[in-house]
């Protein structure tokens, strides 16, 4: 058997932390509104040339940018609070590559599928 350092002690020196105690009486409730500080809008380059995307149509763009703006277009919608059906071919015949909105659903639309429950 082979000896280390490391016997009887944490190997990178750290020890798990102690439980916080939390005095529940000491806390209170309040209706102070949030107000992020520093935070990034939601606004992105894209956001232009997004909102004039309706359903059908597509974004032509090079091969190699077929992926970036697929997931940029994927995340425009999903802070939006909506759901993509979005497809993409890296090349086509006119060596670009295309980024279509198929169909486009809010999620209040979204049918309430019922989750399975492990038990």
């Amino acid at each position: 058997m082979m000896k280390t350092k490391f016997v009887g002690a944490h190997p990178f020196g750290a020890l798990a932390p102690k439980s916080l105690t939390i005095d529940v009486g000491r806390l209170k409730i309040e209706s102070t509104p949030y107000q992020p500080e520093g935070r990034r809008s939601i606004a992105s380059k894209y956001t232009r040339l997004f909102s004039k995307l309706s359903e059908g149509q597509c974004i032509v763009c090079e091969p190699k940018e077929t992926g970036s703006v697929r997931a940029a277009l994927q995340k425009h919608y999903k802070n939006r609070k909506a759901h993509p059906i979005i497809r993409t071919i890296s090349h086509c015949e006119d060596g670009k590559g295309r980024v279509w909105l198929v169909k486009l659903e809010k999620l209040n639309e979204v049918p309430n599928v019922p989750r399975l429950v492990a038990g």
